[in-house]
This record gives structure tokens, C-alpha cells and sequence, in this order.
């Protein structure tokens, strides 16, 4: 049953909504600076950022005996009979002596009287993922969740969600096979693409010259988001330069690296049809993270069609 529900399945993900934070932090940042206790030699920017992190945590963060809810909309399991799981981790101010937390969670619809809603007690390690499974008929028919938790005084310390990966509601959306299909067609559209830069190589290359760059294309394309991120902690002389040259060129590369099947296989989350449609035809411009690995197969292959029409294979001699 347990790998039933952590790997032969194809669960969502839901994480709680972004705290706006804009106002508190822009006052926080007034108040240093009347006071004169701003760091010497920071960037705004980055004191701005450091102050927006805390705050957030601060946001996910309870005393003994403070609660936190979290509402959730559109939750959609696709068996009420089945189960959904809290996922959490916590970090505390102070270690308690055990390195464990008690806690009291309620999950389910508190929008009536009496809350219909799951009782849970419990007692977690610290920095470790835990998972709460419940029942799955506890979402309302309109997919409301709350997802509620108490600081038991018993702690003596105060308990940070962290806002990374502090909670996730998971529940299954999908089947595994119809996740695994979903997974074989990104695989496959990198094998599109690499044929269709093959054919363009070969069109110009010599047959090892081509094999080369064709590794060096799916060697960078594996690597190019992290390439593209590091070019942010370089200093601004030396990143205006890249920014010009080399960035522009790895960002017309497929980036294999942010529509990894692994990412969705391996820990049974779900990879919907929309994630493949942008991997395929969606252009990054759109806002939506697309990749549009189909139409860039197909422009070079347009391309090879073009150059090898003006190759001369042979000459007739009379």
C-alpha cells in the first residue's frame, strides 16, 4: 500500500500561497535607515531581499501555543475513498532536548459549526520531512481544504515552516501509467530534437566534426539552467559582457535540465498535459515557462532542408 501511494501514482502538489509582505518590508527598510543601523557597503536590493525572507518566515513561524491555518482551493482527489498526505518539515529557534516537536493538527473543512475536520496528535523529528496521511473525503465538494496547526505549549520553542518546502499538501490526480506516458513523451521530444540536429550537422560537417557538436549542444542543454543562473552572481562587468554574448545563445538551447522526467517519476508527482504542451510548443515569452523543444526541432530541421538544397552531391560528366 505504501508504494502504491509514493510511487505507482501520480500525485499534485499544492503549497500554500505567498504572504505579501511589500508594505512590512518597505517599513522595516524606512525604519533601519532613520535610525542609521543599515549595513555599510550592501546594496539595497540585498538588504531588501534579506528582510523579505524574514519576514516571510516569520509568517510560517508560531510560539508556544499559536496556531497556523492554511486554506487551500481546488483540491481535486480522484478517489475520495483514497487518502491525501500533509507533507511537512519543521526548524525550531531553540533544539528541544529529544530534537522532536509535539503538535496538533486539524485537517479538513473549518468553514462550518461544528469544523468537520481530522484530529491529528503528534510528536515529529525536527528537520525531517514528515507526511500526514488522511482521509481523502475530508475536502469539501468544492475543493476547500484547511490544513490547521497548534504550537502545543509542551515545546518551549518556537516551530518555522520553512517557506521553501516547510508544507505541501499531496494527493492523487492522476493514475501512474498515464503519468508514465506523459514522462516517455518528454524523453522522446529530446530524441526529436537530437535527430533533427543531427540531420542539420550533417548537412555542413564532417561526420565526426558533427557527432561533437551534437554532444556539446545536448551536454550544455542538460546544464543550460543552471548555466543561465549563474551568470546572476557575476560581477556586473563581467556579467554585461556574457549577458550579450554567450546568454542569448544558451537560451535558444533546449534546457533538459527544468523538464527532467526524474523530477516527476522518481518522487510520484503528477506531470500534467499542460507541463507538456509547454515543454513542446509553448515559447518562453508567454510567462508560462515553456520550452517550445518541438519548434526549435523543426526550425532546424527547416534549416538542413534549406542548406542541403544547395549542396551539389554530384556532377554529371559526359
Amino acid at each position: 500500500a505504501q508504494l502504491d501511494n509514493e510511487f505507482y501514482t501520480a500525485r499534485n502538489s499544492l503549497i500554500p500561497a505567498e504572504v505579501d509582505v511589500t508594505q512590512e518590508v518597505d517599513e522595516a527598510y524606512e525604519k533601519l535607515k532613520k535610525s542609521g543601523r543599515l549595513p555599510e557597503g550592501v546594496p539595497r536590493e540585498k538588504i531588501i531581499a534579506r528582510l523579505t525572507e524574514d519576514r516571510k518566515a516569520w509568517k510560517r513561524a508560531a510560539v508556544p501555543g499559536q496556531p497556523l491555518i492554511w486554506e487551500f482551493q481546488n483540491v481535486k482527489p480522484l478517489d475520495l475513498n483514497q487518502s491525501l498526505f500533509i507533507r511537512f518539515k519543521y526548524d525550531v529557534s531553540v533544539n528541544p532536548p529529544d530534537l522532536q516537536v509535539y503538535s496538533r493538527w486539524a485537517v479538513g473543512d473549518d468553514r462550518q459549526y461544528p469544523p468537520d475536520v481530522e484530529i491529528f496528535d503528534r510528536k515529529d523529528t525536527i528537520r525531517t520531512f514528515c507526511e500526514i496521511e488522511v482521509p481523502a473525503n475530508v475536502v469539501a465538494e468544492d475543493g476547500y481544504l484547511a490544513v490547521g496547526f497548534l504550537n502545543v505549549p509542551l515545546n518551549n520553542t518556537v516551530v518555522i515552516f520553512p517557506p521553501e518546502d516547510g508544507l505541501e499538501v499531496l494527493y492523487q490526480a492522476d493514475t501512474f501509467i498515464a503519468n508514465f506516458i506523459r514522462a516517455v513523451l518528454l524523453i522522446l521530444f529530446r530524441l526529436i530534437f537530437l535527430a533533427c540536429l543531427g540531420i542539420l550537422a550533417s548537412t555542413f560537417l564532417s561526420f565526426p566534426v558533427a557527432i561533437l557538436l551534437c554532444l556539446v549542444i545536448l551536454f550544455t542543454a542538460t546544464v543550460s539552467g543552471f548555466v543561465i543562473e549563474s551568470f546572476d552572481f557575476l560581477s556586473e562587468n563581467i556579467s554585461g559582457v556574457y549577458s550579450y554574448t554567450i546568454k542569448p545563445i544558451i537560451r535558444l538551447l533546449p534546457q533538459f535540465d527544468k523538464f527532467n522526467p526524474n523530477t516527476f517519476l522518481v518522487p510520484a508527482r503528477l506531470l500534467s498535459w499542460s507541463e507538456v504542451a509547454k515543454v513542446a510548443v509553448f515559447p518562453p515569452w508567454w510567462g508560462c515557462g515553456g520550452d517550445m523543444i518541438c519548434i526549435k526541432a523543426v526550425l532546424l530541421l527547416l534549416l538542413a532542408v534549406l542548406i542541403f538544397s544547395f549542396r551539389e552531391i554530384a556532377r554529371i560528366i559526359i
